[in-house]
């Protein structure tokens, strides 16, 4: 059983974990993200359907400057951001109008190139994949957070 560091409203096992990059475009802490180039020139961008077989990260709020979980960076920012490992626990982002119920696997969204999940029709095997922790219907709400843990 891990033993959770809390940052923030983010549970993840090793606080070592934590990197950090210049965005591309606005990210909001639960957001997946991909890094394009490597460090510490490598920037920040929510993750697109295209990247799902890359190593996917997520953004972490910005604590050092007082920023909660509905802190957006904005482009040129620095994101504090984790590579998630069995057991860490985040706020992630339902793709728009999605639902889904407690133990059930999400995956990247596959019509939005904005770092959000959905509830998975099929997997490959080879996503970044969560499960999520509560049941959430998201439908005419926009998109919603729903709390989930990393497979």
């Amino acid at each position: 059983m891990p033993t959770f560091t809390s940052i923030a409203t983010s549970f993840i096992d090793n606080p070592n974990q934590i990197r950090e990059g210049k965005s591309t475009a606005a990210v909001t802490p639960g957001m997946l993200v991909e890094i394009t180039g490597a460090a510490p020139t490598g920037t920040v961008k929510p993750q697109s359907n295209a990247a799902t077989l890359l190593p996917a990260y997520v953004a972490l709020e910005n604590t050092a400057d007082g920023g909660d979980l509905d802190t957006a960076y904005t482009s040129g920012d620095t994101v504090r951001y984790c590579a998630p490992r069995t057991g860490d626990r985040f706020w992630l982002w339902l793709q728009e109008d999605a639902n889904t119920t407690a133990h059930v696997t999400l995956l990247v969204a596959d019509t939005a190139d904005d770092g959000t999940l959905k509830a998975a029709a099929a997997e490959t095997g080879r996503e970044l994949k969560f499960v999520a922790l509560e049941t959430i219907t998201g439908a005419g709400s926009g998109r919603v957070r729903v709390w989930a843990e990393a497979l």
